[in-house]
Parts: structure tokens; C-alpha cells; sequence
């Protein structure tokens, strides 16, 4: 008798869902769960909160289970309120409201759920070249929690996976695509001081500042990252397509949108929250007063980066919008490259030398960075037990080089060194 396998949630037999999987992911982990996320990305605009509140709560196998049930909303529902009361925690909105949000968001969903265009996918990305991450991988960015609920579910990457460790240490450069001479060279010195300073450099690949943030890494030969608004099996601008392909040889082109979407306004402004995001701070270099440049701003102040701004002209509209945010105290002004960097260098702290720390706490030391992680995820950066990631994290705190936040563990910005 002939043993059918079950079907996975891609609606196809294991086996055939494990090899669609294989070329494109690191092949560690949970297969379902890879899967959810990736139809997940399928399903939702960028920056849904409904759905990554969801996500968070029942995980992505369960959630997309309950939206195929006939009653979808009511199913969610029903879920969370169990959840709920398992946790000895009280739903504080009503319940048929909550139903009601639900009906809405799953009538959307329920939309695009098409497990054909997911194999699609996958495919295109696999003659790509290209892999994907989900925020169950180990090289999952970690500034990207700092998103929350509004974190992607998936990167759908171009490049050189392994470059993802020097996104550890990363400032996002953005601006305006009418760039002057002025911001020309702006743009590209400082990505190039900021390469010999150990960092990579992330922006939207865009023309103008974007662009040559880009060239001025590449010309240093550092670590670049782009993160495009639309899908990356499409290089967007057209006219960046050579620019973009040198940057996959240095780094990444990432996107949260599956292949064949096409980049939107709607999209471009939440491609801006990944770029703040990524960079343990954000530098503006032209921006007019409107502009995606001050979308990008507000997203990073909003998750607590900081934001630094280069001064211009009265005269140039492109240098407006930098010198009201530093006027309105938004943003830091820039007043010279060395000056960047010494401020910059506050952001992470650097070890002095007055204190000899044991191997054990060195290790755990160097998988923190500013964003907050998890003791598990320190653990698995540092190759340690969790009794022996929780020993040395609670042995730094002591010494002043780790601290404990809400959402993990970071390291100290002064410590006793």
C-alpha cells in the first residue's frame, strides 16, 4: 500500500513543499512555519499591525490555518480569547468588535491567498538566485524588532546572505533623489568614512542620495544594503539596475514583497520603517520639506533612533527640510566627518581596557550590539547554553557593559570600563 505524505500549508505533499523550500532557505527549522510566513507575505501589505498582531499572538501556521476555516473571523476570535484566558489575561476590547476588525481584515486576506502564486514565487526566486529569511532564521536582522507588530514577515534577498552579520553595526543614509554637487559628495564621503569605520551602510537604492550613499561604500569596498519597495526580481529604478547587481556582490538587495509586485507609494513609504530600522541610526543628507527622505526620519525617531541631518544653503529647497529638523531638534546636525563619527561611535559602546573580561563573557559581550535581542537569540549568536548566556549577561550588567530593556538584552552605551 502506498503511504501518501500529508499535505503541507502550501497545499502540496511534504516532500514537493521541502523541495520548492530547498534552494531558496538556509534549510534549518521548522518547514510549515517557513511556509506560513512566506504565504503570510503573500497576503498582506507592508506594515499591516492587524495582521502582525495576529502573527504574534497565534504564530503564522495557526493564524493562516483559522483564516481558511469557513468563519475565519470568528475562528481568530475564538482563538485569541483562549489564548487569552490560558494566560490568566482579560480581552479588553469587546468581542464582537474585535470579530468585527477581523471580518474585514480576513475578507482581504482571504483575497490574495493563492497557494499557486506562492509556488510561483518560489520558483522565480529560485532561478534568482535569490534566498529567503523569516523572522524564525538566525540571521534574521535584529534591528528589525524594533518594529514590533509592524516588522515584515519575510526578506526575500539578492546578495550575499553572510554579509547580513554586518548589518550588527550600520547607519542608514538617506535623502533626496534632486541631489546637488553639495550632496553628492556629502552622501559619498560619508558612506566611505563610514566604511573605514567598520560599518555597512543601507539605503533604498534609489536615485540621488541614495545612490550615491551606495557608490561611496562601494568605492571603499564596504558592505551596502538596499532595500527596494517592490519586489526584487524586479530592479527598481531601471535605470540603478547596474548599481543594484554590484551591490548584491557587496552586500543585499532586499524586499519585503514577493516577486512580481510592483513598487507603489503606499509601498515606498513603508519600505522607509525597514531602513530606519536596519541602521543603528539614520543620517538625511538633502531633504526637502515633503519628501519619502522625512517619512524615513519620522519612522526612525519613532522606534528611538537617533537622526542626524547635514546642514545646506538658505537658497537650496533640497537643504530645507534637514535644516528645519535640526531646528525643530529632530534631527543632529552634522558639522563636520570626524565630528559624525566621534558622536556615532556613543551609539554602541567599545570596550576599554581597564577591565579583562572572561572568554565566556567576551563571547556573550560581542552578540549584543544596540538593539535589543533576546537570551536566546544572544545564545545562539555566541554558541552558548541558555545557563550560560544568562550567567554572563547577568555578570555584565553587573560590570556596566550589558543592559536588560523590556524587549531583551543590549549593550551598554557607558559602561564601567
Amino acid at each position: 500500500m502506498m503511504v501518501v505524505a500529508p499535505e503541507s500549508v502550501l497545499g502540496l505533499p511534504r516532500e514537493v513543499s521541502a523541495a520548492l523550500l530547498a534552494p531558496v532557505t538556509s534549510g534549518v527549522g521548522d518547514q510549515e512555519r517557513a511556509l506560513a510566513w512566506i504565504i503570510w507575505s503573500h497576503l498582506t501589505e507592508p506594515g499591516d499591525m492587524v495582521a502582525g498582531n495576529l502573527l504574534q499572538a497565534l504564530g503564522p501556521v495557526a493564524a493562516l490555518r483559522a483564516l481558511r476555516r469557513p468563519n475565519p473571523a470568528g475562528e481568530i476570535t475564538r482563538l485569541l480569547s483562549e489564548l487569552a484566558e490560558n494566560s490568566g489575561d482579560a480581552i479588553q476590547r469587546d468581542i464582537a468588535a474585535l470579530e468585527s476588525e477581523y471580518q474585514d481584515a480576513c475578507a482581504r486576506w482571504r483575497d490574495r491567498d493563492n497557494n499557486k502564486a506562492v509556488v510561483r514565487s518560489l520558483q522565480i526566486w529560485a532561478k534568482l538566485e535569490g534566498q529567503i529569511l523569516t523572522p524564525d532564521d538566525i540571521d534574521w536582522p535584529d534591528g528589525l524588532q524594533s518594529l514590533g507588530a509592524g516588522a515584515p514577515h519575510v526578506l526575500w534577498l539578492r546578495g550575499r546572505r553572510e554579509a547580513l552579520t554586518e548589518l550588527d553595526n550600520a547607519v542608514s543614509i538617506v535623502g533626496s533623489r534632486n541631489i546637488s554637487s553639495y550632496g553628492q559628495y556629502c552622501s559619498q564621503t560619508l558612506s566611505e568614512r563610514l566604511v573605514a569605520e567598520g560599518y555597512a551602510v543601507v539605503s533604498g537604492g534609489a536615485y540621488g542620495v541614495d545612490a550615491e550613499a551606495h557608490r561611496g561604500a562601494l568605492a571603499a569596498r564596504g558592505v551596502t544594503f538596499a532595500v527596494l519597495a517592490g519586489g526584487g526580481d524586479r530592479l527598481y529604478p531601471a535605470g540603478n539596475t547596474e548599481l543594484l547587481r554590484q551591490i548584491m556582490q557587496s552586500g543585499c538587495v532586499l524586499a519585503e514583497q514577493p516577486p512580481g509586485h510592483s513598487p507603489t507609494r503606499w509601498r515606498f513609504l513603508q519600505r522607509n520603517r525597514l531602513i530606519a530600522a536596519l541602521g543603528q541610526a539614520t543620517v538625511i543628507v538633502e531633504m526637502a520639506v515633503r519628501s519619502g527622505a522625512k517619512n524615513t526620519m519620522h519612522h526612525a525617531l519613532d522606534i528611538g533612533r537617533d537622526v542626524y541631518a547635514v546642514p545646506g544653503s538658505l537658497l537650496a529647497q533640497t537643504a530645507r527640510g534637514c535644516n528645519v529638523a535640526i531646528a525643530e531638534g529632530k534631527a543632529k546636525v552634522v558639522t563636520g566627518f570626524d565630528e559624525f563619527i566621534k558622536d556615532l561611535r556613543n551609539i554602541p559602546y567599545s570596550l576599554g581596557t581597564e577591565f579583562e573580561l572572561t572568554a565566556l563573557q567576551q563571547r556573550v559581550l560581542d552578540a549584543l550590539h544596540g538593539q535589543p535581542i533576546s537570551v536566546n537569540r544572544a545564545g545562539l549568536k555566541a554558541g552558548t547554553t541558555a545557563s550560560e548566556t544568562m550567567r554572563a549577561l547577568g555578570e555584565l550588567k553587573a560590570l556596566g557593559f550589558a543592559k536588560q530593556v523590556n524587549s531583551g538584552w543590549r549593550k551598554e552605551m557607558s559602561g564601567t570600563a
